[in-house]
């Protein structure tokens, strides 16, 4: 989903392209390279419970 929608995530910041993306029980920090037209997948976390 990632690859295909990099902007859906939420901005962590105004400036920047760091986001952080919910999805049935995970969150995804990532980073958005876009000279390179890559995603950096920073960490994966469970929501906690």
């Amino acid at each position: 989903m990632i690859r295909l929608t990099p902007d859906n995530g939420r901005k962590l910041t105004s400036t920047g392209n760091m986001y952080v993306w919910d999805y049935k029980g995970i969150s995804v920090t990532y980073l958005l390279l876009d000279q390179q037209r890559e995603v950096v997948v920073l960490r994966v976390d469970p929501f906690p419970v």
